[in-house]
């Protein structure tokens, strides 16, 4: 097991390929909360994503809000969710927009590992 530090979004696609399983990242930059409702919006709508995904660190959150108003909602607190469920956007993440990392909970099956590794992109837990 190594330790690596990698800052994103990544531009030398070698940071991501010389991890392997086991290892420990930090991770230092910019990390972007996604959801399954942007990854539906995005893929399922048509909707481009509101930023630059290129060489990306995704972390699948579930955000929990609480309305203040018609419309107007305050934050509340944003933790990772089940990875599982996204599992149909993520050779498009990476084939699509160029996302390098996506980080949840639960892990991925292995029906995600093989696009993964052929974009090369790591999922981390």
């Amino acid at each position: 097991m190594a330790h690596h530090e990698i800052t994103f979004p990544v531009t030398d696609p070698a940071a991501i390929l010389k991890l392997r399983a086991g290892d420990e990242v930090t991770v230092q930059g910019h990390i972007i909360g996604i959801r399954d409702r942007t990854q539906i919006r995005i893929f399922d709508q048509g909707v481009e994503p509101p930023m630059d995904l290129a060489g990306a660190f995704l972390l699948h959150t579930a955000p929990n809000v609480r309305k203040v108003a018609e419309g107007r909602y305050e934050k509340i607190c944003i933790g990772t969710t089940t990875s599982a469920r996204m599992v149909r956007f993520t050779e498009g993440l990476g084939a699509q927009y160029g996302v390098r990392a996506i980080c949840g909970k639960g892990g991925f099956p292995d029906t995600a590992i093989e696009p993964m590794r052929r974009l090369g992109m790591v999922y981390l837990a």
